[in-house]
């Protein structure tokens, strides 16, 4: 009898670990939404570029960025919002795939933080490419992967639409609440654990097409 209690126990345990897990990883990465990677132009350089980059067609780009005047001249230090579609992968995290075709001496340093802009880190592009850091062959496809959020209703249901956002140097909470227009609490709450430090990926509740705050419920493909 008392073994027959300790396997159901045993089973029992068994069944809650698991229904966690499961119920864990679909409660943390799920659904599918438009998002917004906030791109840094690192020198002069034209629309033409980052829709290449990010394989967005020009209109597309422009569509989220009204203050363009000019595809042909994006100033260096702009921040150019492009659309991306966000979605579940198969590690568990929300993210986007893009395709780098890389050039002669490229690295994933240069990879991440040049190209990027720092929206993908060197130990993300390690995890999901297998060239040596340093010497990645001519013409070869890298994996860009950059993380994204589709919100969460716990916080707040008015937003859907999210900006991964590379902090630079010199920006700070405050900095980041005042350019973007977004309250300094919202942004904690949408970022817990975040010092809003140099280096660090937040994610900032964006605009839509029209300049409007789009709500979670209005999820559509890119």
């Amino acid at each position: 009898m008392e073994i027959k209690i300790r396997k159901t126990i045993k089973s029992l345990v068994q069944f809650l670990m698991l229904f966690v897990i499961v119920n864990g990883v679909e409660s943390s990465c799920k659904g599918e939404c438009v998002a917004l990677a906030s791109y840094t132009v690192r020198s002069p350089s034209n629309l033409t570029y980052v829709s290449q980059l990010f394989s967005r067609t020009i209109p597309e780009i422009r569509s989220y960025n009204p203050n363009l005047t000019n595809p042909d001249v994006i100033h260096d230090g702009t921040r150019v919002n492009v659309p991306f579609s966000c979605s579940c992968n198969d590690r568990g995290f929300l993210s986007h795939r893009f395709l780098y075709n890389a050039s002669s001496g490229d690295a994933y340093s240069r990879i991440a933080g040049i190209y990027y802009s720092n929206l993908t880190t060197v130990n993300m592009l390690r995890d999901f490419n297998t060239y040596d850091a340093l010497r990645i062959p001519l013409g070869s496809q890298v994996n860009v992967m950059v993380n994204c959020s589709c919100g969460n209703n716990r916080v707040s249901k008015d937003y859907g639409l999210f900006i991964t956002y590379p902090i630079q140097s010199g920006e700070s909470l405050s900095t980041i609440a005042n350019g973007t227009g977004v309250n300094e609490i919202l942004l904690r709450d949408y970022n817990p654990g975040s010092n809003f430090s140099n280096g660090e990926l937040v994610f900032i509740p964006g605009r839509g097409k029209k300049s409007c705050y789009v709500p979670n419920h209005a999820f559509f493909h890119v």
